[in-house]
């Protein structure tokens, strides 16, 4: 790993804590009567960027028809009514990003996975200081990293789950 790539990965690290931070506690704020129910990092099969989606069971029940379709529409992030809410909040974030997918080790395996751990850890350092809730709220909510348009994922092994 090149300093260049090690210093971005750390201002990656802080800025995504920073920004997911900042974003869940906007969707709470903006949500107050809602059970928040998943808060995922939507990205693409390389990492090349990274929004935020989450849902609400309250959201869930004014969209699906029956439950069927509620089962279904449960984990399909694109389709929840606030995928994508307060994105803008990411475009710092999106900026490193932009700088690591410009250098030669965008497509390495190895690179992919060191931003990667940097998007894991980034969740599960928030997760133990407890910003998703404590026992039984915690308890009740997913937290994810998910992938949009799988078929780009060119000859990688799709790793968009923690």
């Amino acid at each position: 790993m090149s300093i260049c790539e090690n210093q971005l990965l750390s201002k990656l690290s802080a800025l995504l804590q920073d920004t997911i931070r900042d974003s869940w506690n906007l969707a709470t704020t903006q949500h107050p009567n809602e059970d928040i129910y998943a808060y995922i990092l939507y990205t693409s099969p390389l990492l090349g960027y990274v929004v935020p989606s989450f849902n609400s069971l309250q959201a869930l029940d004014r969209v699906a028809r029956d439950e069927a379709e509620k089962e279904y529409l449960r984990w399909s992030p694109s389709e929840w009514e606030y995928h994508l809410e307060n994105k803008a909040l990411f475009d710092k974030v999106q900026e490193v990003l932009n700088e690591l997918n410009t250098e030669s080790y965008y497509d390495d395996e190895q690179a992919f996975e060191r931003r990667w751990q940097v998007f894991v850890s980034s969740l599960v350092e928030l997760d133990c200081q407890g910003l998703f809730g404590v026992g039984k709220s915690r308890s009740q909510l997913t937290l994810n990293i998910m992938c949009g348009d799988l078929r780009r994922r060119r000859r990688r092994r799709s790793r968009c789950s923690y």
